[in-house]
């Protein structure tokens, strides 16, 4: 329980039973108590003064909960942070019952959750009506960006110290997990062999093509060259993403080092160019693809893209929610890194490689928009598809080894002759469910397998 004051001098007197803020907090004779941290955080923010005692504060420890509320309105990355916290809240109280608001866009990443009981995704008008059915709410709005550690602290760290939980002392527990039961994987399994890719034989890389902000993509055509090159050595390559229009990129090189990028979606055969700095005129392939290249660009729901990077082989990608999707899935990574240090977003993460780019002038831990020295970010552009090529091989042989494991389980799925016709319906079923309510779309998939019970957990 949490004492608080409201000050004369701000509040006057204050009336028996009056909600200055909150029907959840009444003063009376300018003193009023609330069990809720969230509230008490709140009410201090409005000019309320704290005045509990130690003893009670010693008592806070040991309270019981039994329904509690995190709210992580933002982006995957913010998401995914919220993880390891989840866990150590659900571990050091076993009995609560932890219910997650996020955007209904990315709650499918947290299916099969064994830490969380249910989601909610309300408009924000309803939002304060929820926080009268919960014993604690824990919002982690602002918990990093605006932070005055942001740039020195990671994430997750921040995240732990807004929950006021100490940070777990195995590095492993600080990290965040995604969970595929056995269905999905044997969903995968079947898309893969629509795509006459043997999972068990071919590597498997998945390439993300941009950012949510322009100043964290890697440029796109470069992004192209690094696919061609992965596909011609044999790898089965998906590009995903959300716009198209990075399929209709190329760029082109001269001998002295000079490029330059167009985007047509007109296809032609060849383009001859004279390099306005050394003067040679040059004959370049335009639109070159190859059939191990398969664009997924602007094509799948959110889960499916889930449950293909946590079956890959190697992930590829700049800053951006994806990256993480694939470092939580324990996915060999490489993370194109500009405006914002590789540290404090990758400490926590295994299998997982950087490249960070220089800026000409100074780092300057912008998210977005654009950079205003130029587009794309002269920091990314100081990465060249050929490192990242060969950081990208390097951290495949590493853990090729690791492939078997991924599959593990699905035996007796892959026998059910149903299971094929559903690999090629995957996306769709995903998205009837996943994306539109908080039902569990793994039921779905069960009752048209003629599957009964619950889907297993890894």
């Amino acid at each position: 329980m949490f004492i608080l004051y409201a000050p004369f001098k701000n509040f006057g007197v204050v009336p028996p039973r009056t909600a200055l803020f909150t029907p959840s907090i009444l003063f009376t004779d300018n003193l009023a108590s609330t069990h809720s941290r969230y509230w008490r955080d709140f009410a201090v923010t409005k000019g309320v003064l704290d005045i509990t005692p130690k003893s009670l504060l010693k008592l806070q420890k040991k309270r019981f909960y039994k329904d509690v509320l995190f709210i992580v309105l933002g982006g995957i990355g913010d998401i995914l942070w919220s993880l390891p916290v989840i866990k150590a809240f659900k571990l050091k109280y076993p009995q609560c019952r932890i219910t997650l608001h996020v955007s209904k866009e990315y709650f499918s990443l947290l299916l099969n959750n064994p830490f969380i009981h249910q989601f909610t995704f309300l408009p924000p008008q309803y939002v304060p009506l929820m926080f009268h059915i919960f014993d604690e709410i824990l919002d982690f709005g602002g918990a990093v960006v605006g932070h005055s550690e942001e740039k020195v602290k990671h994430a997750v760290d921040l995240y732990f110290e807004r929950a006021r939980l100490p940070l777990p002392l195995k590095t492993e527990d600080r990290a965040s997990k995604i969970f595929l039961n056995d269905v999905e994987k044997a969903l995968v399994f079947s898309f893969l062999k629509t795509k006459n890719i043997d999972p068990l034989r071919d590597p498997i890389a998945v390439i993300n093509t941009e950012s949510s902000a322009p100043i964290r993509t890697y440029p796109p055509a470069r992004t192209r060259i690094i696919a061609l090159a992965l596909a011609k050595k044999g790898f089965k390559v998906f590009l995903v993403g959300r716009s198209k229009a990075v399929l209709d990129i190329d760029t082109f090189f001269c001998a002295c080092g000079f490029e330059f990028t167009i985007r047509t979606q007109k296809n032609f055969p060849s383009l001859t160019f004279q390099c306005p700095n050394c003067g040679k005129m040059n004959k370049v392939d335009i639109g070159t693809t190859h059939p191990n290249l398969i664009p997924l660009v602007g094509t799948t729901d959110f889960r499916f893209c889930t449950c293909l990077i946590h079956q890959s082989d190697i992930f590829i990608g700049p800053d951006s929610g994806l990256l993480h999707i694939a470092a939580a899935s324990s996915v060999p990574s490489v993370g194109l890194y500009g405006p914002i240090p590789a540290h404090l977003r990758t400490k926590y993460y295994e299998k997982h490689a950087t490249i960070e780019g220089r800026c000409p002038k100074k780092r300057c831990f912008m998210h977005k928009p654009v950079c205003p020295i130029s587009d794309p970010s002269p920091c990314l552009l100081d990465i060249t598809p050929d490192l990242v090529i060969k950081t990208s091989l390097s951290l495949y042989e590493k853990f090729k080894g690791d492939k078997f494991k991924k599959w593990s389980g699905i035996e007796k799925l892959l026998k059910d002759p149903k299971l094929l016709k559903l690999g090629n319906d995957f996306s769709r079923i995903f998205s009837e469910k996943a994306l539109t309510s908080a039902v569990d779309p793994i039921k779905l998939v069960n009752q048209r397998l003629g599957l009964t019970g619950s889907p297993a957990r890894e």
